[in-house]
C-alpha cells in the first residue's frame, strides 16, 4: 500500500465515463486516465476499486461514462491518479476512452476494467442492437390543394448512425383530420382549406411536419355532348365542366378557350356554339389552364327547316287549274325549290285536288287546304273555288212547237236586290245539246221578262230545225263574257235575276204525232223555279264564243244572217 505524504487529505476521485457496447470479441482496449490526483506519503494502500454504474447494457453506437472509485482496506475511498488506465476485453464489441466513456460497437458482451498501482476493478457491458434515437418527416412543411394527396416519408435515426425507412411502420396521425388525413403508409389527403401537423411515432420516438392545404384546384375538363349531329347550317351548344381536385365541378362554358379541329367543317364560338358548315367531322376542344376537354360533332346535309307554298292563297274558279310552287328553307340558311320532290295533298279533293308537282284543279265550290310536306316539315295553303258565275239558271222545255199543244213560257225577273237594269244571256239547245238560238235581253229593276217557248226561244234556230225539246240556259253574272246583240255594243250579263218556266205535259199515257186529237183538256201546265247551277269552263268559254259567231259580235255579222237569234218580249212592267 502507497500512503499519501503527510498533511495532505485524503479523497476520492468520481470518474464520470459514458460508456458504448462492444459487439465482437478481440483484444482489450486500453486507455489510461489523465487525472492528476496523487496520494500522500500517509495514505493507506488501495485494496480495490469499483467502477459504476456495474453491468450496464447500452446500444450499439451508444456511449455510456463509467466511473471508478479506489478503496482501502478500511473501506476509505481513495483518490485515484492519473495513471490510472481503462480497459475493454472486447475492443470489437466495445471501446473506452481515458474519461471511462464506453462506446457499444457491435451486439455481444465485454467486460472494463479500470487498473490503477495495480488494483483493477471490472464490469461487464452488454452492447445491443443500434436503438432507434429520432425520426424525420419530409417534407418537413408541405402544402397540397384540397382533394389532392401528398406523400409523406419517415426516416428514423439510429445509435450507430445508421438511417432506415420507417414510413410503412411508423404511426401515422393529423392534428387536424377535418383538414388533412393521412393514412398508414403516410399518405396525407387535403380535405379543406387549413393547416395541421403531421406527426410518425415508433415507440417512444416521433417525428413531424407540417402541412397546408390549399383551395381545390383544376384536375380535368369535360365537353359535353360527347357526340354531336348536326344539320349543315345548324347549332349545337356544348358545355364544359371543370372538375376540381376535391371533386366540385364548375361551369366552364364561357370561360374555357373553345376551338374547332376543322372550322371549315364546323366551327365553335367563344361560348361554345358550334356551326355546321359542311358535311364532315371536327373535334371540338375547351381549354381551361392546363387542361383540355374534348367533343366530336358530325355535320350531316342541309335538311328541311321550313316549307311555304307560294302563293299561300289562291282564290280558283271552278274547273280550272293553278301551279303552286314548294319553297323550302333549309337549315345552312339556304332556299331550295321543292316543287317537284315534295308530299303533296289536299285536305279536300274533292274541292281542289293537287298532282305530285304540285298543279291543283278546282273541282267543287269550296275551300281547303293544300299541304306540301318534306320529312316532317309541312307547308300550307289555302285554296278557295268559286263557280265560274255565281248566277247560271237552267230550264227545260218538251212538247214545243207541237200543233194544239200550249205553249210554255220562260220569265225572268229582278230579284229586288241590285238598282239599275240588269241582263241576262239567254242559251236555248235543241235536245243532242247543240245550241240553236241565243240572244241577250234587258231586264230593268221593275221589269218582267216573258219569253214564248215556242215564237221567241225557237222559232229561229240556226239550222232551220224545229225544236220540240231541249234546254234553256241563262246566265247572270257580271263575270260572263258579254257579246253584243248585233248592235255593236257588248251585253253583259249582271247578277240578281230569279228564273222560272212553265212546263207542258201531257195528261195521256203517250203522245204520239204532232196533233193533239185530245185537245187542251189533255195537257198540264205548271211552273217550276229554274235550278241554280255552276257554270263548267268549258260552257263558259264555248257558249258566248258560239253564240258570238251566230249572231255577230261588234258590229260583225253572224254566220246565219238573222238566224239563230232568239227575240226579247218587252217587258211587262204592270205587275
Amino acid at each position: 500500500m502507497k500512503l499519501w505524504p503527510t498533511g495532505r487529505a485524503t479523497s476520492s476521485l468520481s470518474v464520470i465515463i459514458s460508456f458504448g457496447v462492444f459487439l465482437s470479441c478481440g483484444s482489450g482496449s486500453t486507455s489510461r486516465s489523465s487525472g492528476n490526483t496523487s496520494q500522500g506519503g500517509n495514505a493507506t494502500k488501495l485494496t480495490q476499486i469499483t467502477i459504476t454504474p456495474a453491468n450496464q447494457t447500452i446500444a450499439k453506437g451508444a456511449t455510456l461514462q463509467l466511473s471508478a472509485t479506489g478503496y482501502d482496506a478500511n473501506g476509505t475511498a481513495q483518490a485515484l491518479g492519473a495513471s490510472m488506465t481503462w480497459q475493454t476485453s472486447k475492443s470489437a464489441v466495445a471501446t473506452i476512452n481515458t474519461q471511462g466513456d464506453v462506446t457499444g460497437v457491435a451486439v455481444g458482451v465485454t467486460q472494463v476494467s479500470a487498473t490503477y498501482q495495480g488494483v483493477t476493478g471490472s464490469t461487464s457491458v452488454t452492447v445491443g442492437p443500434a436503438a432507434l434515437v429520432s425520426i424525420g418527416v419530409t417534407p418537413a412543411s408541405g402544402t397540397v390543394p384540397a382533394g389532392l394527396p401528398l406523400q409523406f416519408s419517415a426516416t428514423g435515426a439510429y445509435s450507430d448512425g445508421s438511417t432506415q425507412v420507417l414510413t410503412s411502420s411508423t404511426t401515422w396521425s393529423s392534428s387536424a383530420p377535418s383538414v388533412a388525413t393521412i393514412n398508414a403508409g403516410g399518405l396525407a389527403s387535403g380535405l379543406i382549406v387549413g393547416g395541421t401537423t403531421i406527426t410518425a411515432v415508433s415507440g417512444t420516438v416521433q417525428g413531424a411536419a407540417m402541412l397546408t392545404v390549399t383551395s381545390p384546384v383544376l384536375a380535368s375538363v369535360s365537353v359535353t355532348p360527347a357526340n354531336a349531329s348536326i344539320d349543315a347550317g345548324d347549332t349545337q351548344q356544348f358545355t364544359a365542366m371543370g372538375t376540381y381536385s376535391d371533386g366540385s365541378t364548375q361551369n366552364l362554358t364561357s370561360t374555357a378557350a373553345w376551338s374547332s379541329s376543322a372550322s371549315a367543317i364546323a366551327s365553335v364560338s367563344s361560348a361554345g356554339a358550334a356551326l355546321g358548315n359542311t358535311v364532315g367531322t371536327a373535334t371540338i376542344s375547351a381549354t381551361a389552364g392546363s387542361f383540355t376537354g374534348t367533343a366530336s360533332v358530325t355535320v350531316t346535309p342541309p335538311v328541311v327547316v321550313a316549307l311555304n307554298i307560294a302563293p299561300a292563297t289562291v282564290s280558283m274558279v271552278l274547273e280550272s287549274s293553278s301551279q303552286l310552287q314548294a319553297m323550302a328553307t333549309m337549315s345552312n340558311g339556304t332556299t331550295e325549290n321543292m316543287t317537284g320532290t315534295v308530299a303533296w295533298s289536299s285536305a279536300q279533293p274533292n274541292i281542289a285536288s293537287v298532282n305530285s308537282g304540285g298543279l291543283v284543279t278546282a273541282n267543287n265550290v269550296g275551300s281547303t287546304t293544300i299541304l306540301a310536306a318534306d320529312n316532317g316539315v309541312t307547308g300550307s295553303a289555302t285554296v278557295t273555288v268559286t263557280p265560274l258565275l255565281r248566277l247560271f239558271f237552267t230550264t227545260y222545255y218538251s212538247n214545243a212547237n207541237y200543233a194544239g199543244v200550249p205553249d210554255a213560257t220562260l220569265r225572268i225577273v229582278n230579284d229586288g236586290n241590285t238598282d239599275g237594269n240588269l241582263y241576262a244571256d239567254i242559251y236555248v239547245l235543241d235536245d243532242s245539246q247543240e245550241l240553236q238560238e241565243c240572244c241577250g235581253c234587258l231586264v230593268s229593276k221593275d221589269g218582267l221578262l216573258s219569253e214564248s217557248v215556242n215564237t221567241e226561244l225557237t222559232a229561229s234556230s240556226l239550222t232551220g230545225k224545229v225544236n220540240h225539246r231541249g234546254a234553256i240556259k241563262i246566265i247572270s253574272d257580271a263575270n260572263a263574257n258579254g257579246w253584243d246583240n248585233g248592235g255593236g255594243s257588248a251585253v253583259k250579263p249582271t247578277e240578281g235575276l230569279r228564273v222560272s218556266a212553265t212546263h207542258v205535259q201531257s195528261l195521256k199515257n203517250e203522245f204520239v204525232g204532232a196533233t193533239d186529237p185530245g185537245g187542251a183538256a189533255d195537257w198540264a201546265i205548271t211552273e217550276t223555279e229554274a235550278n241554280v247551277a255552276n257554270l263548267g269552263a268549258v260552257e263558259k268559254a264555248l257558249l258566248p264564243e258560239e253564240c258570238g259567231f251566230i249572231v255577230g259580235t261588234q258590229g260583225q255579222a253572224g254566220l246565219g244572217s238573222g238566224a239563230g237569234v232568239c227575240t226579247c218580249t218587252p217587258e211587262d212592267n204592270d205587275f
